[in-house]
């Protein structure tokens, strides 16, 4: 049966591809950690020397040298700001953490570049009914703020029309959260947060693997009134529509992981390197 962990059929046929391209964008390392996802081993299997000859391997970090250098070319210069005066006090806060907003805009570029899509979502404080207005909110501290996910996060969404427009209707987001049970543990779980459109305004509520409510359903108020629409926005590399855009950097990704597998069969002293491994394809 399946409940809030399902995924989406677009999240699912490019997870994978993400997860490559993301891998050779950390470099090396993260590529020899995953082994045989990535550099075979023998037939019949042999631990001494797949540990040499990986250890051998040369992976070259190209991707992550492109997307770094595309990223620089985008904020070459200093970014220029176009919005209400009552906003400019957030700037240099922007999601609550201490990042500025130019900040999270090179993070979002990063992910435009090189999976080719990056999460939004607007998150209003709660609030009770006495908090009435944006003026309430300010001189109560109650800002909201812009909270990031990569696109991993959002694992389903669904969306309707409404008078020509189509919007989300909704949206879970798979978050980690911290389970240790002292001050030096580092233990994390998985919660899903759904933010849905019931009535035509937007709710929010959080769940367990199970499909257990960890937080109740309720409806998020901006300046004292709830939403018509889900706060969530998804950046693509060709739009901003919640399908997924093709990845930008996927085919450097495959060229560099090729070229990992393929120049150590050139480098390696051994002959039986050469002719006893099982090159994949690395479509």
């Amino acid at each position: 049966m399946q409940g809030v962990t399902t995924k989406h059929p677009d999240y699912e046929n490019n997870l994978a591809i993400w997860t490559k391209i993301r891998d050779t964008i950390k470099g090396e390392e993260a590529i020899k950690e995953k082994e045989t996802d990535y550099l075979p081993d023998f037939v019949p299997a042999d631990a001494d020397r797949y540990t040499q000859y990986i250890t051998r391997a040369y992976f070259m970090g190209v991707t992550g040298r492109t997307r770094d250098a595309l990223t620089g070319m985008v904020f070459r210069k200093p970014p220029v700001y176009d919005m209400p005066d009552t906003m400019l006090d957030i700037i240099e806060n922007i999601d609550g953490a201490g990042q500025s907003l130019e900040q999270i805009a090179k993070e979002a570029c990063n992910d435009l570049i090189s999976i080719g899509r990056y999460i939004f979502f607007v998150d209003y404080p709660m609030t009770d009914a006495g908090v009435r207005t944006l003026k309430d909110e300010k001189e109560l501290s109650l800002q909201p703020t812009i909270i990031c996910y990569p696109a991993e996060s959002l694992i389903n969404w669904k969306t309707i029309t409404v008078g020509g427009k189509t919007m989300l209707s909704m949206a879970v987001l798979k978050e980690a959260y911290d389970t240790s049970e002292n001050e030096f543990e580092h233990e994390t779980d998985y919660q899903y947060r759904v933010l849905r459109l019931v009535d035509g305004f937007y709710t929010q509520a959080v769940y367990n693997d199970n499909g257990e409510a960890i937080q109740e359903e309720f409806q998020p108020l901006a300046g004292g009134a709830p939403l018509d629409h889900i706060p969530l926005y998804i950046c693509g590399s060709e739009n901003n529509k919640p399908n997924v855009s093709k990845a930008p950097l996927h085919d450097l990704a495959i060229l560099n992981i090729a070229h990992y597998q393929t120049c150590l069969l050139y480098t390696s002293p051994s002959p039986r390197d050469r002719t006893r491994s099982r090159m994949p394809s690395s479509a």
